[in-house]
């Protein structure tokens, strides 16, 4: 005689089944959903001026946790006297305190955002309102790349507003909120919108513990080249320092590297009003650096040979020096600056594609365009 599952054994297999059915999850078998996360509506529609909203609904084309929400979510300026309630394709955000007048507000979601079956959002998402009668306009935009001059995604990038009467003995930036916040896109490009008009203190770095609070012992950061950026400033560049920059692994113009057998090389041009600058290249293999470099004696274009490259696939990049170069050649590494007290790194051009080096062959028509930053001279 078969035994018969009893009626609570029944009734816990159900539950098991409803529980697994209800689970959001991509379906077994097919092609993988790789398409964005996507906001596709929000109410009040966004660049409104002279309110003061209540609650903000934001509409998604999949299901988004509130966990995710929370963890992506950026005010500027800063509130707290909010709540979110979404676990859903709509997600709400409650007001519990008035706005300040005369001011706009913009709420972003940065490039950690995801749903639940992992969709990210291609850029952070800006929306923005004005309690006055006026949007703020004001923008700055630029690229952040890694140490390996590779785009730096899912970089965050703090703005901190410069204001005119602050005293030299001002706050350090690490001990402060920032006014603004943006993440940088796959292509490590990044955009702030709706900024008030004046000079910002800028700083990129890579978030690794998820806290939004620089670990200049553990994560890479970059202070960029300008101290006091103006909005309107576009297109700035910043390069990742390593937390562990001394290790890193590097050849000047391939002396310290392995000789290769059949060697290649890089050649190309230069322009620049420097005296001098190093122009150096990255195999995305190995890692390895080869430097070299161009003086500047009567005419702004120079030509340059990166040697002795063993073949492989290789990121260029120029930079002018802090340091002279020494009368026995040695070439000065780029210094990445000081995020506080704030020190700029050297002034820096990467080259956007990577370049193929092949075996006893001489890569040509590599063009930089390496000149001082025109915002020096706006600096205070």
């Amino acid at each position: 005689m078969k035994a018969r599952p009893s009626p609570k054994a029944f009734f816990i297999i159900l539950l098991l089944l409803t529980v697994g059915c209800a689970t959001d999850r991509p379906p077994s078998g097919g092609p993988p959903d790789n398409a964005p996360l996507r906001i596709t509506d929000v109410q009040p529609e966004a660049s409104l001026t002279d309110i003061q909203p209540e609650t903000i609904r934001f509409t998604f084309n999949r299901y988004v946790p509130t966990a995710s929400l929370r963890r992506s979510i950026v005010f500027s300026p800063r509130i707290t006297g909010y709540e979110i309630r979404g676990d859903g394709e709509e997600a709400v955000i409650i007001f519990n305190e008035p706005f300040e007048q005369n001011r706009t507000y913009s709420i972003s979601f940065n490039t950690s955002l995801q749903s639940s079956r992992g969709n990210e959002l291609e850029k952070s998402y800006t929306y923005a309102f004005s309690t006055g009668p006026f949007l703020d306009s004001g923008e700055i935009e630029g690229t952040v790349y890694t140490r390996e001059n590779k785009p730096a995604r899912g970089a965050l990038i703090y703005a901190f507003l410069r204001e005119p009467q602050q005293a030299q003995a001002e706050q350090s930036i690490l001990e402060r909120h920032p006014d603004y916040v943006v993440q940088t896109g796959t292509d490590g490009t990044f955009r702030f919108n709706h900024l008030k008009k004046g000079s910002y203190r800028l700083m990129a770095f890579m978030d690794k513990d998820g806290n939004r609070i620089l670990n200049l012992n553990h994560e890479a950061h970059a202070s960029g080249t300008i101290e006091n950026v103006p909005t309107g400033s576009r297109p700035l560049l910043f390069r990742m320092s390593s937390p562990h920059e001394e290790k890193r692994q590097s050849a000047a113009a391939g002396k310290n590297a392995p000789q290769p057998t059949d060697p290649g090389a890089i050649i190309g041009t230069i322009r620049t009003l420097h005296h001098a600058a190093v122009i150096e290249a990255v195999n995305m293999t190995t890692g390895t650096w080869y430097r070299t470099t161009a003086v500047n004696t009567r005419h702004r274009e120079q030509s340059f040979v990166l040697k002795n490259l063993p073949a492989g696939r290789y990121l260029v990049s120029a930079y002018l020096p802090g340091k002279d170069i020494a009368a026995d050649g040695s070439i000065p590494q780029w210094s990445p600056g000081n995020i506080w007290p704030f020190r700029p790194a050297d002034e820096l051009v990467i080259h956007p594609d990577p370049v193929i080096v092949r075996k006893g062959w001489t890569t040509g028509n590599i063009e930089l365009n390496l000149q001082p930053s025109a915002l020096r001279g706006k600096e205070k």
